[in-house]
């Protein structure tokens, strides 16, 4: 007798949607915790835009939530 593919998986992925709320969820909480910040950007010679590494500052934190 073979072993029935059935019982030998039986782990089943969750919902797309609980996957995605727990994603967010995720994600508002690290607003909390990680620093926000910014890079000056600037015009390089052949006309992109480049950011500029050594220019990077704090500025205020806006923490979201899910409502």
């Amino acid at each position: 007798m073979t072993p029935s593919l059935k019982s030998a998986s039986a782990f089943q992925a969750p919902h797309i949607y609980v996957i995605l709320f727990v994603f967010t969820a995720i994600a508002v909480v690290l607003t909390h915790f990680i620093s926000a910040g910014l890079y000056d950007r600037v015009m390089l010679k052949n006309g992109r835009v480049a950011i500029n590494p050594e220019s990077y500052r704090q500025v205020e934190a806006t923490p979201v939530s899910l409502e």
